[in-house]
Formats: structure tokens, sequence, C-alpha cells
């Protein structure tokens, strides 16, 4: 089962250790570093997590879902321009992925664009994301990335 898939099912422990042989097998797997950054986020280690996914993205640098998650860093450190610029950079790399946009969306919101906010959260919703729910709750102040 793939480090990916036990994250998701929130096999923490067995996700961190599919990913650690990943890049036993491949040293240059930027999507094992960008899992194993996803996991030290869910532990609240936010500096290890921008540290594995800067590593994904020198050895990837178009790998959108690293500069997507450095961009979720940096909304929850306050960082909201920063957050933008690395939010914009995954959607262009990935216009297709619809949580690339809901994050797109929340940068946006964060960076006080309303209008880009609300295009980007219909793009999102059209490209099928099942999180709208969450995103519109942070929008109405109900929820934080902050937290």
């Amino acid at each position: 089962m793939s480090g990916q898939v036990c994250s998701d099912l929130e096999w923490n422990e067995l996700a961190e250790q599919n990913h650690r042989t990943a890049l036993q097998i491949n040293p240059n797997d930027s999507a094992a570093y960008v899992g194993l950054g996803v996991l030290c986020r869910k532990r609240g280690d936010l500096d290890g997590a921008m540290q594995y996914y800067q590593r994904a993205v020198a050895l990837n640098p178009k790998g959108a879902q690293a500069y997507s998650s450095m961009a979720i860093i940096e909304m929850k450190r306050s960082n909201d321009r920063k957050a933008l610029e690395y939010a914009e950079k995954a959607s262009k790399l990935d216009s297709k992925d619809a949580t690339l946009a809901a994050n797109l969306a929340v940068a946006y919101h964060y960076n006080n664009r309303i209008a880009d906010r609300d295009r980007m959260c219909a793009e999102a919703e059209r490209l099928g994301y099942r999180g709208l729910d969450s995103v519109q709750a942070i929008f109405r102040g109900e929820k934080s990335m902050r937290d």
C-alpha cells in the first residue's frame, strides 16, 4: 500500500514507513518528500514540513503539490503574500487539480482578493472539489487555516 493511501487513511506510521522505503529505492522521489511533509504538518511540525516540501521542489520544480503544501504552511504562519505566491505557482503548474484550486481560493481570501477568491472557489467546485463546506466556513470566519 502506498504512503499516500496510508496517509489518507490516517495510518500515519505506515505512511511514513512507506515514504521512507520509497526514498531508499529512489532518493529523488519528490512525491515521497511531499508525503513526509504532510505527515510533519499533521504533527504540527511546520518547519520540518517546509524542509521536506523544499526538497521536493528542488528535485521537481514542476511539482504542483509541493508548492500547494508550502502555501498551506505559509497560511498557517500568517505569511499570506508568500502563501499566495506558492498557491498561484501550484495552480499554474496544474490548473486541473480541484484541491489546488481550493487552496488558491483560500490564499486569495487571506489576501483580501475577494473576486479572485470567489472565481477560484467556483473553479474548485467545477473541478469536483469535495471540501467546499470547509472552504466556505473559512470565508465566513467559522474556521481558519491558522488553527
